[in-house]
């Protein structure tokens, strides 16, 4: 029967005994059901605020609505076309799911603004049509394998045995793959009908000179720089070590829902409502209470409750009363299920002790084969697992990535230096969640997996500009270094300040996994930016000065 029906059924029930009384769901079926109603509201408010919120920035970095409005064609575009996919596909929208609209809102707008850059680099010498060819044939190598990398950081997601998880790394892929294509079908036309030859098509965009400077004046220092970035790599991933690994349920509960409120309330008036059951086998197999099943219970009663007697139903008990006690009872009478109690909002660590101490109580009384099952001890056995995966999946992104870039650029020399602005971020998060004591959890797991695959396009676009910045074949030079973080400094601060109005938007998340996925993806692109800045042009003077690359 569906819950609903349930719940209709029992409360015309109780309303009859007593219409004082009222009903209040707060099992898992409860749960599912405002989960999915928070993900609507979810989706009807922060896709679309998230997109206004990052052409507000672009307003005010471009200093052009048009401009504005052109960076978000190919962002609602690929949404769409990304969200036709899951439906042709048969994809549900899950939690997990919930961060890849805003996620494909904001990366289409970063994808535009770098092209938006390169357009207006010619836009002076030529008009609009003859700037949209040089600018799109500029930028579209760093596009695609900024679009590649992300991908394959979801891709593997799939490494991870979830099928939730499996769904996220198909459709992370396709969202990178519609909106790239976005980008480059929507945004010429677009650009033409809203800049073309007017005034306002040549906009004058913040071009961060003060800090492309600052970032160049460093460079004399890369020795010092260098040694500073390796030796906080090396001390991060000696702190990655004691990162807390754990899973709490109310990281997927919806803020400010009846559910919560609910589950406050019972809290504060009894033991809870998370419930665990104690899986006993029969001491007769027979159906029905025999003699030898009622002492069973009799010890299990007191083991788990303290006392027998009010579990044990007496021998003259009328046969509807005793009906409530059958749902412990399995249909072949071979084994029953007792309750145990406690609270939703229990750490992993307190649900496992919880479970460690029945057991305990269980073998005192005699009873070491019963079993300690439920949904939040599975949950606090498995879930860690899955994060333990993701960092694993992690890892692979990184040296498929890495892979990546020393093919691309024929030298192995740059992608192992590129790796170290894209780590550090990443890594630096993880030991803010273990200096606050706070646990790596699954969506921990995945923001960063997800995120690393973000931060490496900052470092594409200024590997994309120092191979512009010099003849085809020829040696990486100073100049060639500074050339290339002029031309790629605006983009790649306007690109990060959007990604953070965008991603400041799942702060409104009924959600709070949702939420937490945001506030661990912004904070590491911002950290990503900073890097990709002051600390990689100073690792490329350092080691790849005379290297050759594509």
């Amino acid at each position: 029967m569906p819950l609903e029906d349930r719940l209709a059924a029992l409360e015309a029930e109780i309303a009859a005994a007593d219409p004082a009384l009222t009903v209040k769901p707060v099992g898992l079926a409860a749960l599912q059901r405002e989960i999915s109603s928070a993900l609507m509201a979810d989706q009807a408010f922060i896709a679309p605020a998230s997109t206004l919120l990052c052409v507000l920035f672009a307003l005010f970095l471009f200093r052009s609505w048009r401009t504005a409005i052109l960076c978000a064609v190919p962002s609602v575009l690929g949404l769409s076309w990304t969200v036709g996919a899951m439906a042709l596909l048969g994809i549900p929208f899950d939690p997990f799911m919930a961060i890849i609209p805003t996620l494909i809102i904001v990366l289409g707008i970063a994808d535009s603004v770098h092209v938006f850059y390169a357009v207006m680099r010619h836009r002076d010498r030529c008009d609009i049509g003859r700037a949209l060819v040089l600018g799109l044939n500029e930028t579209i190598p760093a596009v695609i394998l900024a679009a590649l990398t992300t991908a394959l950081a979801f891709v593997c997601l799939s490494l991870v045995g979830s099928p939730t998880l499996s769904n996220v790394a198909l459709v992370g892929p396709i969202g990178m793959a519609m909106t790239t294509l976005a980008v480059y079908l929507a945004l010429p036309p677009a650009a033409l009908l809203l800049l073309g030859d007017r005034a306002e098509g040549r906009p004058d965009p913040l071009r961060f000179r003060g800090l492309a400077g600052l970032a160049i004046r460093v460079l004399p220092a890369n020795r010092i720089i260098t040694f500073i970035a390796f030796a906080s790599l090396a001390l991060l991933l000696a702190a990655q070590t004691q990162t807390v690994i754990g899973f709490r349920l109310m990281e997927h509960v919806p803020k400010g829902g009846e559910f919560r409120e609910t589950l406050e309330r019972l809290k504060a008036s009894l033991p809870g409502s998370d419930q665990a059951f104690v899986v006993l086998e029969a001491a007769d197999p027979r159906p029905g209470l025999s003699p030898e099943d009622r002492a069973l219970l009799a010890r299990a009663g007191r083991a788990l409750y303290g006392t027998g007697d009010g579990f044990v139903p007496p021998r003259d008990m009328r046969e509807s009363d005793a009906a409530a006690l059958r749902r412990f009872e399995a249909a072949d009478g071979g084994a029953f299920a007792l309750p145990v109690v406690g609270s939703l909002d229990r750490s992993w660590q307190e649900i496992l002790g919880a479970a460690e101490a029945v057991s305990e109580d269980l073998k005192d009384a005699g009873l070491e084969n019963a079993q300690v099952v439920g949904y939040s001890l599975m949950a606090s056995v498995e879930l860690p697992r899955v994060v333990q995966e993701l960092r694993v999946a992690f890892y692979v992104a990184v040296g498929l990535v890495a892979l990546l870039a020393a093919l691309l650029t024929r030298s192995v020399r740059i992608a192992a230096l590129s790796m170290v602005p894209n780590l550090l971020p990443i890594l630096g998060v993880e030991a803010w969640l273990f200096l606050t004591d706070r646990p790596l959890t699954i969506i921990g797991g995945i923001a960063f997996t997800v995120a690393f695959g973000i931060a490496v396009d900052d470092t594409i676009h200024l590997l994309n500009r120092l191979r512009l910045a010099r003849p085809r074949g020829a040696p990486v030079d100073r100049a060639a270094i500074e050339t290339a973080l002029r031309a790629a400094s605006a983009p790649i601060l306007t690109t990060s300040l959007i990604l953070l109005a965008g991603f400041a938007t799942t702060a409104f998340s009924l959600l709070p996994s949702v939420s937490v996925f945001g506030q661990l993806t912004a904070v590491a692109m911002l950290l990503a930016a900073i890097a990709d800045l002051f600390l990689f042009p100073s690792l490329l003077c350092w080691g790849a000065i005379g290297a050759r690359t594509r």
